[in-house]
């Protein structure tokens, strides 16, 4: 999940920096955080806990992930939803593939989840486009598929916003601390 984070911003010139959120920390101190809760089963070993997947051409029936708004406001509080997440590509996954890649094709479409709420903190935009990862729905195949990257357009509307927090001094460093 994380080197999928890491290559599809890498265009846009972020670099994240990961920490567990219960990890024992000094006084660190972040220019810039986002907090990612991961809820359910992430991983494809564990049982899906929904009877049944969403039919292949259909979209999933809620919400694969989602960042917190308050009046108005992108917040850098996001989740994801593991075991819909999992419910939802498990048509595309289950055919031959091993345990180990079951767990890389998860972590895969995690990485492009969490790399689309990104964008909403990142741009500080609740508004979806018609491509790219800022789309509002992706299939199955574009979250597990072998390609999969960050639209030209939202790669740049993302290098201009760094620059311009950087510049601004609201940040100190063109890293992104994400706690989970």
């Amino acid at each position: 999940m994380q080197r999928e984070v890491a290559s599809i911003m890498k265009p846009a010139g972020l670099r994240f920096d990961w920490h567990e959120l219960n990890a024992p920390r000094g006084e660190e101190s972040f220019a810039d955080l986002v907090v990612v809760h991961f809820r359910g089963s992430c991983d494809m070993k564990s049982p899906l806990r929904f009877s049944e997947p969403v039919p292949l051409n259909e979209s999933p029936l809620a919400a694969l992930a989602s960042t917190h708004v308050s009046n108005g406001r992108v917040l850098p509080f996001s989740q994801v939803e593991c075991d819909r997440l999992r419910s939802y590509i498990s048509p595309q996954v289950k055919g031959g593939a091993t345990e180990t890649e079951r767990d890389l094709l998860l972590g895969r479409a995690m990485g492009r989840v969490l790399a689309h709420e990104l964008y909403h903190i990142l741009a500080s935009t609740q508004k979806h486009a018609n491509g790219g990862i800022a789309r509002s729905f992706h299939t199955r195949e574009e979250l597990v598929g072998r390609n999969f990257a960050l639209d030209p357009k939202d790669a740049a509307t993302l290098h201009d916003l760094k620059w311009r927090a950087l510049l601004a001094g609201e940040a100190k460093t063109p890293e992104i601390s994400a706690l989970h």
